[in-house]
């Protein structure tokens, strides 16, 4: 009987408790807060066993409750057994946390794992779900923990809540004020509704009017308070901005692909999208307005500048409409010439854009809008070529007026060029074709090239010299005729005196006399031929 009795108690069924799993939950379950105070809730974990780290998310609204990550506390139960590693990571309408031991160490039990403070926000719908998702528990193996969670729910207190229409007054309009929204996340009624316009008016009452006589750049403060039958009062306040403004924001040179942004200009440069080049203004309207208004481009000197507006020189005037906080950009073509076609002196200019004034508009300071942009044109240059020669020569120009007559000169003699007259095509080039004009004089010559404005360029061309090594000397030539006979010579000099001869006998005395009558001849014959020679 014994043996029986062992046997039935050993058969009787024995109950065995089975071990709950860890629940992961929001404390308070149900909880409520006064806008404008903060409300915690903690994050805790139950009947755990070898904890070493846990991770979560937490969703909220971030329209009703408002979280900093310094508003996220770690809790005592895995910091009360080791050195851990704690982080929060605050996104829009959730926060991240998680929590780690670095010690060889673990946790078992119940505790606080984190408490998150929220700032309670004075909105509508005043109610906001507190939800656990993406959780976490950690084994001393790192093994993941199978556990279940449970979720929170916040109710504010007492909510304000209002709306005006119109949504966007201008001045000295009537604004209707609706605060009918507000509620009690008690279920108390609300006994009282107080108005601070903001503009030195206040009123009473869920749906009152007001008149805004002023615009001004900073908005107005509206504040409501309500208030329910146990005396609980809470505040909201709104911006209510009444303002108008429109702004030229930036004027800029770009290339028509819009890839390049200068404020350089080489006049002679030509690149696939340029010129011209594109002059793009930017616009603003900053006010609570939908505004239409003019904008117009101008430049420092008369240039050729097109828009594509509706009215003004060469369209550069736009009429604009922009929508409250809108902006927009108008283009223009912008050639760096003047308006008969030349290019643009070396120098800085100025681009202005201005837009008209809207009406209300208080500062018209960022109404205007300049850019200052350095224009420079490489200084003309000619190329001769063949630049050695005897006979002609092309001379190649680039850089002077364009259309306009070039005069060429050769050592500072005018030449006729080929084509004349010789005139610089649309980029102020021309080609032309010269002949040499000293041929017979070897060396170096100055070739010079002037436009019509006075810009010159100058070349050389060398002429070479074609004389060659003198020849052998030739065989003497015949002899020629006899000259004609030459004229006289002059008298030679008197010989000298003989010797006297003997004595002869006395002449007859008739003799003597006709002696001396020839002696006065000869005399006088001699002295009238020294006479003649002299």
């Amino acid at each position: 009987m014994l043996t029986v009795a062992l046997l039935f108690v050993s058969l009787a069924p024995v109950e065995i408790a089975l071990a709950q799993p860890p629940t992961i939950s929001v404390d308070p379950a149900v909880g409520q807060g006064d806008p404008g105070a903060y409300y915690s809730a903690n994050l805790t974990v139950a009947d755990v066993n070898d904890l070493s780290a846990w991770e979560l998310k937490l969703g909220f609204d971030p329209v009703v409750l408002a979280l900093d990550e310094a508003d996220v506390v770690q809790g005592p139960f895995l910091n009360a057994t080791g050195t851990t590693n704690f982080n929060v990571d605050v996104q829009a309408g959730y926060v991240q946390v998680g929590c780690a031991l670095t010690t060889n160490v673990t946790a078992s039990g119940s505790g606080t794992l984190a408490t998150l403070n929220f700032l309670v926000l004075p909105n509508y719908p005043g109610v906001s779900n507190l939800t656990l998702f993406d959780t976490y528990l950690y084994n001393s193996t790192l093994g993941e923990i199978a556990h279940t969670t449970a979720d929170g729910e916040f109710t504010a207190t007492l909510v304000p809540n209002f709306n005006w229409t119109p949504e966007y007054p201008v001045a000295n309009e009537t604004v209707t004020f609706n605060a009918t929204a507000s509620f009690s996340g008690l279920g108390l009624n609300i006994t009282g509704y107080s108005w601070d316009f903001g503009d030195g008016s206040t009123g009473t009452g869920a749906i009152v009017n007001n008149t805004y006589t002023a615009y001004r750049q900073e908005p107005y403060i509206v504040n409501l308070t309500v208030t329910d039958e146990t005396a609980r009062q809470v505040s909201l306040a709104q911006e209510l901005l009444i303002y108008r403004e429109v702004v030229v924001a930036d004027i800029w040179v770009t290339d028509q692909n819009w890839d390049e942004t200068f404020t350089t200009i080489d006049v002679y440069a030509v690149d696939t999208y340029y010129p011209p080049y594109a002059i793009g203004v930017a616009l603003g309207n900053f006010g609570t307005q939908t505004e239409t208004f003019n904008v117009t481009l101008t430049f420092s000197v008369p240039t050729d500048l097109v828009g594509y507006g509706d009215f003004g020189p060469a369209n550069t005037t736009y009429n604009v409409t922009l929508a409250a906080g809108a902006g927009t950009s108008v283009w223009y073509d912008w050639y760096p010439t003047d308006p008969a076609g030349q290019h643009l002196s070396n120098g800085t200019y100025t681009f202005t854009a201005t837009a008209t004034p809207v009406e209300g508009e208080l500062d018209i300071t960022n109404n205007e809008v300049t850019l200052s942009i350095d224009v420079f044109r490489s200084p003309p240059s000619i190329i001769v070529v063949p630049d050695t020669g005897i006979a002609a020569t092309t001379v190649v120009g680039e850089h002077f007026n364009v259309d306009s007559t070039v005069t060429i000169t050769w050592d500072g003699t005018a030449i006729p060029p080929v084509p004349s007259p010789l005139v610089t095509d649309s980029d102020g080039s021309f080609t032309a074709i010269i002949s040499v004009l000293t041929q017979n004089e070897p060396g170096i010559h100055t070739i010079n090239a002037t436009d019509e404005a006075g810009n010159s360029a100058v070349g050389t061309f060398t002429v070479l010299d074609m004389t060659g090594p003198a020849g052998p000397a030739g065989a003497d030539g015949a002899d020629g005729a006899d000259g004609a006979d030459g004229a006289d010579g002059a008298d030679g000099a008197d010989g000298a005196d003989g010797a006297d001869g003997a004595d002869g006998a006395d002449a007859p005395t008739e003799y003597l006399w006709a002696a001396l009558i020839l002696a006065i001849i000869a005399i006088l014959i001699a002295a009238f031929g020294i006479f003649r020679k002299a």
